[in-house]
């Protein structure tokens, strides 16, 4: 349903639910090809969101913490495989953002201490920003992008 609205960009972030809930590497890399492939089949330009270190989070007591991390790491190395197979996909690196301000700075998660806060957040944009400019360049070079930028000239039309 929401490729009938023919997007010109999608971003997915996807995948910390599955390393948390332990969702095989493989079930995840297979079914997030798929999503991805299709995505590329009539979206000009897709970003993906990396997965960052879920050890960081407080909540979790330190032998979930390891394996959170470990988890991670393979969900997002998973990512990142896939984001390979397509040339207008482009994928971002949540990974140094949350191994360097979540395991220092307080203010990064929420009250619940496990999601993150408004800090936090602000935190990923800025990971984020240089995926949408990409985007937005690869958007501009498809053949979408021209046929939607194609607007008449109405200036001199009486009405």
């Amino acid at each position: 349903e929401t490729l009938s609205a023919e997007p010109d960009i999608a971003y997915i972030s996807v995948g910390s639910n599955d390393a948390l809930r332990g969702t095989s590497t493989a079930r995840f890399e297979a079914d997030y090809d798929r999503v991805v492939g299709r995505l590329q089949s009539s979206v000009p330009a897709v970003g993906l969101s990396g997965i960052g270190d879920l050890g960081t989070i407080p909540r979790l007591p330190d032998l979930a913490r390891g394996i959170a991390r470990i988890r991670a790491r393979s969900i997002d190395a998973a990512i990142a495989r896939v984001s390979k197979q397509y040339p207008r996909a482009v994928k971002s690196n949540a990974w140094d953002v949350m191994e360097s301000l979540f395991t220092k700075e307080s203010d990064m998660f929420g009250e619940d201490l496990f999601h993150a806060s408004a800090e936090g957040h602000l935190a990923f944009s800025d990971v984020g920003r240089p995926v949408a400019d990409r985007l937005v360049e690869i958007w501009q070079g498809s053949d979408r992008s021209q046929a939607r930028l194609q607007i008449p000239d109405t200036r001199h039309q009486r009405p």
